[in-house]
């Protein structure tokens, strides 16, 4: 971020810095050709450098291009992350159910996120996908816009299954594609005043209606194919455990073999802390019986010897 700011901050020095320069000049030719700049501001100096990089096109329509590139680019980075996710719908079943046994609410839990949400999901997917194909897709018909926007989500949830690393470079191959084609087409640097044109993108979204029914027919095909990959991922992992779960079975296994063996030192070191006790209670008392035994034979010596004196 830091290194986009001063590269912004040198482009416009560096341009206040040429107009200052040819200030005093009215026109300028490249000795290249015809290549020509009337300077009568800052704002006109870059718009000249536009309109002989591009026909028809002006300043503003840099900051356009590059404002639209930057937002299809920020759709395109949020598009293939979300759709390429195994777990699309991040629900914890768990709650729904006691120690992973099925219910009637974890079903019914699993069936809203899977025959509910997720086909609204993909839809709303599909449509704002399919908005993009047909502004940079031009000569392609809407047919096979609906065909190519729904097949990427299909394969990019296909993939999702086996990894999700795959599923992501499935999901931005064709959008950063038609990107790249869409700049290197002819007609965005030979007409692009007309390169977009409303009647065309309106008489496009006018043929949707008819391909409705067909796409629904997709859009069902899809969650038929995500409902089996889901069905067949879950027997997987009841079956074969996956790396995670045997790792955390292994760290289990070695923190139940660590507290038992502190328990068992514990327990040892208990057990010597009771047997010096007990040895050295008994030392003590008999200690105690001796000292009493000395005071006893002590009292009685001095008894006889008083009984002694008296006689």
């Amino acid at each position: 971020m830091k290194f986009f700011f001063i590269f912004l901050l040198l482009f416009f020095l560096s341009t206040n810095y040429a107009f200052a320069q040819s200030v005093s000049q009215t026109e300028i030719e490249n000795f290249y050709g015809n290549f020509t700049l009337s300077l009568e501001s800052p704002e006109d100096y870059v718009e000249q450098i536009t309109k002989n990089l591009a026909a028809g096109s002006s300043v503003y329509d840099l900051a356009l291009y590059m404002l639209s590139m930057a937002v299809y680019a920020v759709f395109v980075w949020h598009f293939y992350r979300f759709i390429s996710r195994r777990e699309i719908i991040p629900i914890d079943y768990d709650k729904y159910g006691t120690d992973g046994k099925l219910s009637v609410t974890r079903i019914a839990a699993y069936a809203a996120a899977h025959v509910f949400l997720f086909p609204l999901i993909i839809f709303v997917w599909f449509l704002v996908y399919s908005f993009f194909m047909f502004i940079l897709a031009k000569d392609m018909p809407i047919d096979v816009v609906v065909l190519v926007s729904i097949s990427i989500i299909g394969a990019t949830r296909i993939t999702s299954y086996y990894k999700e690393d795959l599923a992501k470079d499935v999901g931005k191959l064709l959008p950063f594609a038609l990107l790249g084609i869409f700049l290197t087409s002819a007609a965005f640097y030979t007409d692009t005043s007309n390169f977009f044109s409303i009647e065309e993108i309106e008489s496009k979204l006018s043929g949707l209606p008819i391909l409705l029914s067909r796409i629904i027919e997709f859009v069902i095909i899809i969650v038929a194919i995500e409902v089996i990959l889901r069905t067949l991922f879950l027997i997987k992992r009841k079956l074969i455990p996956t790396i995670e779960e045997k790792l955390e079975e292994q760290i289990e296994d070695q923190i139940d073999e660590k507290i038992k063996t502190h328990v068992e030192k514990i327990e040892k070191n208990q057990k010597n802390l009771e047997k010096k006790i007990e040895e050295e209670t008994d030392s003590i008392e008999k200690k105690i019986e001796k000292e009493t035994d000395d005071i006893e034979k002590k009292i009685q010596k001095d008894s006889s010897q008083d009984s002694t004196l008296g006689k």
